[in-house]
């Protein structure tokens, strides 16, 4: 994806050139593939070839895994919801506190 993000579209010939490490041309065409069938990437035919695009931005993409992730950790017991922010915010302090420091000062002039 980060190729195609870059790019804005690529063959698979150009994806497997710019990997810069041995791999298989058909394990990156039924990737691609598989990419297509799940509409995570759009195709169209051009010489012969398949020419692939994103169908989302990479902000756009993480948003949607992130979102995906945190409703799947909210099914199950009440108590999740406080064990999902009390996880998050640890892990803000321990490796972004300057993260968590911004985030707090947006939500302070925003209550304002």
């Amino acid at each position: 994806m980060e190729i195609l993000w870059t790019d804005g579209e690529c063959s698979v010939r150009e994806v497997v050139r710019q990997l810069h490490r041995p791999i298989a041309y058909t394990t990156v065409m039924t990737t691609l593939d598989r990419m297509f069938k799940k509409e995570v990437v759009r195709r169209r035919m051009h010489d012969r070839a398949y020419i692939y695009s994103p169908r989302a931005t990479c902000e756009q993409w993480r948003e949607t895994v992130v979102r995906d992730v945190v409703a799947k950790l909210l099914v199950g017991a009440d108590n999740s919801h406080e064990l999902l922010l009390a996880c998050l915010i640890k892990t803000l302090l321990e490796q972004q506190p300057q993260l968590l420091e911004k985030l707090n000062r947006q939500t302070s002039s925003n209550g304002s």
